[in-house]
Order: C-alpha cells, then structure tokens, then sequence
C-alpha cells in the first residue's frame, strides 16, 4: 500500500502531506485543484517501481502528464525553478519503501529511491474518466509505433483489460463481485483479437462495446480486471470520476463493488464530483479503512488540503456545498407566487 506522499511546488500544489488510507481513499475538490494530478503521480511512481520497466521516473511522468517538458511540472511562480515530491509505501513484507524526486525547470529530475524497485510487479491500475474499450482495436499498435498525443493511462487500461482470465478456482469475493456485475449488465465480457462485446446470458449471442452503454462499459472493464487479477490482493486501483456516465441506481452496487474490493484486499483512490456517490459511501464508510481527502483552492490561489474519516466531518465540501445552494433555489422558486 501507498502510506504517505509529500509535494513541494509540483504542479498545483505548493505544499502537500497526506497520509493515505489501506482502504478506499475518497479525493473531493473542485475542478483544478490537483485531485488527478496526484493520482497520476502516484500512479507513475507504481509503474517506476517494477523493474521489468525499463523507463526513467522522468520518462513515466512525460508520458502520464503530457508536458512540453519535465520543467512545466514545477508549480508556476515567477523565480520558482524545482519541485519535489516523495512517496512512501509498504509492500507485503511489511518494509518501508520510499522514492524522492526532485525535478527542475533547467537540469531535469534527480532522484533517490529507498529500494524503490521490486522484483515482485506491483499491479497498479488507473481508470480514467473516459471510456477506451471500444475504442481499443488497432489502439495499442497505433500508440506504440507513432506519435500520438494521448497520455500513457489509456494504453495502459487498454492492455491490462486484454489480459486473459486467470486459471484455478476463484475466491469467494472474486465470485461474489464477478457475479454482481454480470446480473447487472444481463452477461459476461468476450474478448475477440482487441474487441470486447457484452456476452449475453440470453443466448441472444454478443453486442459489440460500440452499442453498449458507457457506464455498463465501465463495469465490463471491471469484469475484465477482476477476471484476470488485475484487480486482486496486493493491487491498487486509481479511478477518475467513477460515476461519470453511471445511473444514479446503480451508485449503490458500485460502492458495495468497492468495499468488496477493499476486502479483498485492493487500495483504491477514486476522486469525485458526484453528491450521490459520496452520500452511498458515507453510509458503509465504517465497513473498510475509508480518508476523504479534501482539496480547496484558497483566496490566493494556493491549494489547501485536509483529510477526514468522516464525511460528516468536512465543513467545506463543495459538492454538498453545491447540492445546498441548488436545494436553497428550488426552495425558493416553489415559494415565489
């Protein structure tokens, strides 16, 4: 697991030490104020840690950030010319790793990493907000042999959702989440060369990802990863905007589908906008070790951040903040003759 993670002048934030939960970690904030910047730093420096990666930490944040250089991650400030970040977590043998990076706007990135590197791989996965399983045939060979200006997490999905399915008898929870999700969609996932169809339980036979809906996309994308233990004990999941695209009903199967996650023993980060996720996570937050993680952009542009083990406990939570003031105005507006 991820244990802690300390920036200095990275990107948008000048100043940032949060300790990070074994369980679902919940990042609130409006827009731009750092949430998925420091899930795709995290990320990054997952990936850096398997040895058989033969990219640079420098070459991992370029291909995750998309900059003009490594320079333009430093947080922009006339006379401000470095940033650093470090990373601390602990593998399965219980030591303390750590990985710190210091990289300036001249002379590029310097590190020291604390046996940083693993001969065990560190399954990392991060699901962007946009959908790329039907999107995925001839992607991956168009990634790798041109240039294409797409950040390296959507290849990244791509590949691991292609994996085959593991072999042996699958735990209880693996079940118990894969049979979730199939109920939900009406059927299993099939995989074709590099394109994915929704098998259906009908016998009605299989339907394309290009004609299913995005949000059962995204729970397809889940079936795989779960399926081929991409998504299993040891693993860490990063997701952007998981409600994006999903029913309002189905906010609650989703939740429990990541507190089965946690059980089973999987890190999660997820950052959100969606009050109705927050409220369906606030209900079972005692279920599994759950921090939200709060971002605010102060008067004087700075990031401020805070971290709570309730939700209740975040007096400045701008999505009940914007739930509030709409309430107020359809209040209003009922009352008005």
């Amino acid at each position: 697991m991820i244990e802690q993670v300390d920036l200095l002048d990275f990107t948008a934030f000048g100043e940032l030490h949060a300790e990070l939960a074994p369980g679902l970690n919940v990042f609130i904030g409006e827009n731009s104020t750092g949430k998925t910047h420091l899930m795709k730093l995290l990320y990054s420096a997952l990936i850096y840690a398997n040895d058989v990666e033969t990219r640079s930490i420098e070459q991992l944040l370029v291909e995750y950030f998309l900059p003009d250089s490594i320079g333009r991650l430093v947080k922009r400030s006339v006379g401000r010319g470095s940033g650093s970040f470090s990373i601390t977590r602990r593998d399965g043998d219980e030591v303390s790793r750590s990985l710190k990076v210091r990289l300036t706007t001249q002379q590029g990135v310097t590190e020291e990493a604390e046996d940083w590197r693993t001969s065990t791989p560190l399954p990392a996965v991060y699901i962007p907000v946009k959908d790329m399983l039907a999107n995925a045939p001839g992607f991956l060979s168009l990634y790798r042999d041109h240039t294409i200006h797409f950040e390296g997490i959507y290849p990244d999905i791509i590949s691991k959702a292609l994996y085959p399915a593991t072999r042996g008898r699958r735990g209880a929870l693996q079940r118990e989440l894969l049979d979730f999700i199939e109920q939900e969609i009406g059927g299993t996932i099939a995989i074709e060369g590099e394109e994915f169809y929704l098998r259906s339980r009908d016998g009605s036979g299989n339907l394309e990802f290009t004609l299913l809906s995005e949000g059962y996309r995204k729970l397809g994308l889940l079936f795989c990863l779960i399926q081929n233990e991409r998504l299993a004990e040891g693993s860490i999941l990063f997701w952007d905007e998981p409600e994006a695209n999903l029913n309002p009903k189905i906010m609650g199967l989703l939740v429990e589908m990541l507190y089965k996650l946690v059980e089973m023993g999987v890190q999660i980060f997820i950052s959100t906008h969606n009050s109705m996720l927050t409220s369906q996570i606030r209900l079972r937050e005692d279920e599994g070790d759950t921090r939200y993680h709060l971002f605010q952009r102060r008067a004087d542009g700075e990031i401020h951040y805070s971290a709570h083990d309730h939700l209740t406990d975040m007096e400045a939570n701008p999505i009940r903040q914007a739930y509030d003031d709409l309430l107020l105005r359809q209040i209003e507006s009922e009352l008005q003759p």
